[in-house]
């Protein structure tokens, strides 16, 4: 299903709200539905994912208010095959933010590209970008807390 691309979030609120930006893109591509950063239901969010001044330690309780879950996590972005109307969590680094959570909400094959959102820095007005200029920023340390991925996918749970 084709959700606009304006339907979704496209930059944070907080200085650290990227995970939370994601998980209202998931549960927007998920169900059609979206989440205003405006909103009461966007300030309990970021109080529940305790990301009002940082990182969002606990997107895990965001997840179960919005009914959302992960899916399925790969190791490389080389690990799977885009569809064209596609949603992935995707880390990155980028000198601007640091470690950060963006969306994929698209994918064009003739040209190789993806549509982000929350990435407008390296992204073009529209949010796309060459796989071959993302491939830079894409995430790709690895933690001893944490099996090391790339992307993940989301599932509405039951």
């Amino acid at each position: 299903m084709k959700i606009d691309y304006n339907k979704y979030l496209t930059k944070n609120k907080t200085d650290g709200d990227c995970q939370l930006v994601t998980a209202c893109n998931a549960y927007t591509f998920l169900t059609g539905k979206t989440i205003n950063q405006n909103s009461n239901l966007y300030e309990e969010l970021i109080d529940l994912a305790l990301c009002r001044h940082g990182a969002a330690i606990t997107i895990e309780k965001v997840w179960k208010k919005l009914g959302i879950w992960e899916n399925k996590r790969f190791g490389s972005i080389y690990d799977i095959k885009f569809k064209p109307y596609c949603f992935y969590e995707l880390t990155i680094w980028h000198i601007r933010y640091g470690y950060h959570s963006v969306s994929i909400v698209e994918y064009d094959k003739r040209c190789d590209a993806v549509r982000l959102t929350n990435f407008n820095r390296v992204s073009n007005l529209d949010g796309w970008i060459f796989l071959d200029d993302l491939k830079p920023h894409i995430r790709t340390d690895i933690s001893d807390n944490e099996p090391h991925w790339q992307l993940r996918t989301f599932k509405l749970k039951k």
